[in-house]
């Protein structure tokens, strides 16, 4: 395998360094008002609604299919977006839900009128990492630099920090 930064497991990398972040998990994002927000999102009231899929590549499906598909089931996708940060501007404009990661919704929640909600099916969450070449490694200014984006990312290097306060996700 090469060597390569969509190589998402970078297996046979050893001149790479990972450190551990946080772990994620997805919630459904929906307009304030929707009408899945009243009341729990069930998976039926869930596929009943068409959807906003992210795909960085162009590709089709996602994390949330495969678990949809292993279920027997399937959503109705209606946009898709290149990244999460566009994807807000169209869920707060139509009845359409998103599943999106958790940071990512909270930040943007607010501005745009949109309720975090309970998954309805569970979907894996992942680790978001920081990575780094071995040349770097003991730069004078690297570790410092990691040091920060560990504190931004609210863990404690090296292992791993479950999810503190944070805005409700509704049930």
């Amino acid at each position: 395998m090469r060597c390569g930064w969509r190589s998402w497991r970078l297996r046979g990398c050893a001149a790479f360094r990972v450190q551990a972040l946080f772990r994620e998990r997805f919630v459904c994002v929906a307009r304030r008002g929707h009408p899945v927000t009243g009341g729990r999102l069930t998976l039926a009231r869930y596929l009943e609604h068409g959807h906003v899929s992210v795909a960085p590549w162009g590709g089709t499906g996602s994390i949330v299919d495969e678990t949809l598909g292993r279920m027997g089931k399937s959503r109705r996708v209606v946009v898709a977006v290149p990244h999460f940060l566009l994807a807000p501007f169209v869920v707060a404009s139509t009845d359409l839900l998103l599943m999106a990661p958790e940071r990512v919704a909270q930040r943007l929640a607010s501005a745009f009128g949109l309720e975090l909600l309970r998954a309805p099916m569970g979907v894996a969450g992942f680790t978001v990492s920081q990575l780094w070449h071995e040349r770097v490694q003991h730069d004078a200014a690297h570790p410092w630099l990691r040091r920060v984006i560990t504190e931004a990312a609210g863990s404690n290097a090296p292992g791993l920090r479950k999810r503190g306060g944070r805005a409700r996700v509704a049930e």
